[in-house]
């Protein structure tokens, strides 16, 4: 068993000797997990040798968990991500314009994928506490053509392609279907919840059923990455 394992952990360039921790026999369990982070942070790259490597019963039940978290962490090979800029904060530079929190998605997979251009935002105190809206307006208006989605600006991102946008917190317009904005009261830490959700059929619905494109395949609507997955941002405000 030893001499197939060192077999395979040879044949994979990317992940030579990085899989070595995780041989429980070999290694205590606090290096075995730094190893697995250190592996997961590798991220959609790194899953066709990870698969490989778990076709060996010594690193199967390590790998398998990994590839796992990986999938969860990058859907369809998706990195979504959030920052705010790196400077001091001020309750009044995050309540104006000037503060901008930066999103973006890089597709590190092989395959090109269409994204729902619409991401649902909240804001959330250092106790868990959700942080109130100052705005909150819907972003249709009185109403919307039954054949609306043809008219939605859809990502369509190729393997290593990145899209992306900036926007102040105090009007935030890449809701689907408000526009909002939020106004911090007091210093402290907050984390900037970002979520991505399509749900085909649902928005389907709201269109005219007799519509020739509505089913057709080729169609954006019908090709779109359909998930929820939300991921953070940390950000520190202080008095002045």
């Amino acid at each position: 068993m030893i001499r197939r394992t060192a077999l395979l952990l040879a044949a994979l360039p990317l992940l030579a000797g990085e899989l070595d921790p995780l041989l429980g026999n070999l290694r205590d369990p606090a290096t075995r997990e730094a190893a697995a982070r250190s592996l997961v942070a590798r991220g959609t790259p790194a899953l066709p040798e990870l698969r490989a490597a778990a076709a060996d019963p010594a690193l199967k039940e390590h790998v398998d968990a990994i590839v796992k978290e990986i999938e969860a962490a990058e859907p369809k090979g998706l990195r979504f991500g959030a920052g705010v800029p790196r400077m001091r904060l001020s309750v009044a530079h995050v309540n104006g314009d000037g503060m901008k929190l930066s999103v973006d998605v890089v597709n590190r997979g092989t395959e090109t994928v269409v994204l729902w251009p619409y991401l649902s935002l909240r804001i959330l105190d250092a106790k868990g506490q959700e942080v109130k809206r100052s705005l909150h307006i819907g972003r249709w208006g009185r109403g919307r053509s039954k054949r609306w989605l043809e008219d939605v600006a859809w990502v369509e991102l190729a393997p290593g392609a990145k899209w992306g946008f900036e926007t102040p917190l105090s009007r935030y317009m890449h809701d689907d279907t408000w526009i909002e904005g939020w106004e911090v009261k007091e210093p402290g830490t907050y984390t900037i919840e970002i979520t991505y959700r399509f749900d085909r059929t649902a928005w389907k619905k709201t269109c005219d059923p007799e519509w020739d494109a509505l089913d057709d395949p080729r169609k954006p609507w019908n090709r779109a990455l359909e998930v929820t997955h939300a991921f953070t941002a940390e950000m520190t405000v202080a008095e002045r």
